[in-house]
């Protein structure tokens, strides 16, 4: 076949005071090789195939260590499975200092994607701190 790929993508961000959106789509030929240092092919390839996506997300800061948000992702031929996924995530940030930050965040998902993550509903907090 052609050895030609294309992709077209968007990225609309939005905030005004504590508010912030953004929505991110794009559209291009179906990968046949996952990014890697050695060629890995994806089993979902077909010449001529597509995948689009998008994703809508918002952010709320509720003060100035507290923030809540949501994130709706939407695959459309995954490239190993060519299942449409949909994710979507929701949760709460709390900066406990300059360099800590704790998160309670809660996630749905309909299909494994193509790095192998498992199809989920999970709920989990983290703790992230940089040096």
């Amino acid at each position: 076949g052609k050895n030609d790929s294309k992709i077209f993508g968007l990225d609309m961000q939005y905030a005004l005071r504590r508010f912030g959106a953004r929505l991110e789509v794009i559209r291009g030929t179906r990968p046949s090789t996952l990014l890697s240092r050695e060629p890995e092919f994806t089993s979902a390839f077909v010449p001529g195939s597509k995948t689009s996506g998008a994703a809508i997300s918002a952010l709320l800061r509720l003060t100035s260590r507290d923030q809540i948000y949501m994130r709706h992702d939407m695959l459309f031929g995954d490239p190993m499975t060519a299942y449409n996924v949909r994710a979507t995530s929701a949760g709460y940030v709390r900066l406990l200092g300059e360099q800590v930050q704790m998160a309670i965040n809660y996630q749905w998902k309909n299909h494994a994607t193509f790095n192998d993550d498992a199809v989920n509903s999970r709920f989990q907090t983290s703790l992230g701190i940089v040096f």
